[in-house]
């Protein structure tokens, strides 16, 4: 447990530029990331789970931003493929 009189109000200007850059890495691979469509399901191309449903029984289409999109492989990536990420140059 974290000691409650630990000043840690200098840790996020460390903590957020290496998370910013660890993000952007992520967010590189899922733009070059084998995904397919099929079945109403945007799937990974590698382990073939299902990311997102595209749409309903019917055929009606789930709607959602770009940006929320990347975040779903974004987050699959990292939940799955963790060794995936090249090492940095």
């Amino acid at each position: 447990m974290l000691d409650p009189n630990l000043d840690l109000t200098h840790v996020h200007h460390v903590i957020a530029p290496i998370a910013l850059k660890e993000l952007e890495r992520w967010q590189a691979l899922n733009l070059v990331w084998p995904w397919s469509s099929d079945e109403g399901y945007l799937r990974c191309g590698d382990c073939g789970s299902g990311i997102h449903q595209t749409h309903d029984r019917h055929g009606n289409r789930y709607l959602i931003t770009d940006e929320e999109l990347d975040a779903l492989c974004v987050a699959h990536l990292r939940n799955r493929h963790e060794g995936a990420l090249p090492d940095e140059d």
